[in-house]
């Protein structure tokens, strides 16, 4: 088994995989009940972390990459990357010389 956990906008912000999907017996907490999403234990750390997740991707209770998304790279093969608060996919924008001058929506 292995977890999942999302910022308020779906970046997937940290994995676990714990010895039990327990948290804390004896007080009912388990990882799902405290806002955890279970994944397939398969799936790569690469492929979860800072990628967008979709929670309407699939039906399943244990999600596979089929409901993640990656940011991709921009024109200039700079890393895109999705907000942690909003989810929403951002870029660096750039003057005439190709440098990095500001970040921008896409």
């Amino acid at each position: 088994m292995k977890y999942i956990k999302v910022s308020d906008g779906n970046v997937v912000l940290a994995t676990v995989i714990p010895k039990s999907s327990w948290i804390d017996k004896a007080a009912d907490r388990t990882f799902v009940g405290e806002g955890y999403i279970e994944v397939n234990e398969n799936i790569l750390d690469n492929n979860l972390l800072l990628h967008k997740y979709d929670s309407s991707a699939e039906e399943e209770s244990v999600k596979t990459v089929a409901s993640f998304t990656s940011a991709g790279v921009d024109a200039q093969g700079n890393q895109r990357w999705f907000t942690e608060d909003t989810g929403v996919l951002m870029q660096y924008t750039y003057n005439a010389d190709n440098q990095i001058i500001g970040e921008e929506e896409v």
